[in-house]
């Protein structure tokens, strides 16, 4: 199935001129430099009057952030975060059709190296690459019913919250290992 059949997509928001930061405005601006290491989630987003902005153009719960421009072509899921915001048009926003796919599916799917694979081939440019919107609407989607979607969409879960107590394990493990060489060289002193 084609993308374009479970989900909308559009680009997000343009600017002609600068981007203006505005410490009181009531909207979020999502840009490439608020995606998190792990492409997970927006960490310090700028704030910007909303009044410039038209209903379409904010982000809805659930919806998908595609990166589109530059190397990596990640899927970020727009989940609880700010009240209002928009992302920016190196972002294509992908609205998925609920009764179809799960947005945490899409988004483990857009990522998984199958999708990944498909979309090298999309790939335009030769300095910055970047896949449009045509191109990712008909984007071959593996869409298993709903049912299977929540146990996989569990079972990513599951593995996200392995990955975050290994990473803890491991920061902890460090700081114990530190402290005791810190410990040996202070008594060797």
């Amino acid at each position: 199935m084609k993308l374009e059949q479970i989900a909308s997509l559009r680009t997000g928001v343009t600017f002609r001129e600068g981007v203006k930061q505005k410490e009181d405005g009531d909207t979020y601006l999502i840009q490439m430099k608020d995606v998190s290491e792990d492409f997970k989630r927006f960490e310090n987003s700028i704030r910007v009057d909303g009044s410039i902005f038209k209903p379409k153009h904010f982000l809805k719960q659930k919806d998908i952030l595609f990166i589109a421009k530059g190397q990596h072509n990640k899927a970020i899921l727009y989940d609880k975060g700010y009240e209002k915001a928009c992302g920016l048009s190196l972002f294509i926003i992908i609205h998925p059709n609920q009764e179809m796919v799960l947005p945490e599916y899409l988004v483990w799917y857009l990522n998984q190296s199958m999708a990944q694979r498909q979309l090298e081939r999309f790939k335009e440019g030769t300095a910055t690459t970047s896949i449009g919107i045509k191109s990712l609407k008909g984007l071959e989607i593996t869409l298993p019913p709903l049912v299977e979607q929540e146990k996989l969409v569990e079972l990513i879960k599951l593995k996200d919250r392995e990955e975050a107590i290994l990473e803890q394990i491991k920061e902890k493990r460090l700081f114990i290992i530190n402290s005791l060489i810190k410990l040996k060289i202070i008594q060797h002193d």
